[in-house]
């Protein structure tokens, strides 16, 4: 079996988070690994956050943060 690439925290990744229960999000989305690196490399299961498309009402929660794209993140629109 090939050996994936660690996942280290900050990193985004496409996940496909279907199937869903309630008002999960679902779909194949953009996650952001948020377990911190020595957690990652010992433990085979990654906490993730998805992404999604960003919009003046969301923008106002002070829980969210604005996720500008770039060719670092990856991103195709603001999140």
């Amino acid at each position: 079996m090939a050996r994936m690439t660690p996942m280290e925290r900050g990193m985004i990744i496409d996940i496909d988070l279907d199937p869903v229960q309630g008002s999960e999000t679902g779909k194949v989305r953009p996650c952001v690994v948020v377990t911190n690196d020595i957690y990652n490399a010992r433990v085979p299961v990654i906490q993730v956050v998805p992404i999604t498309a960003w919009n003046e009402k969301k923008a106002r929660i002070k829980t969210n943060v604005t996720l500008i794209p770039s060719e670092i993140n990856g991103l195709d629109k603001k999140s």
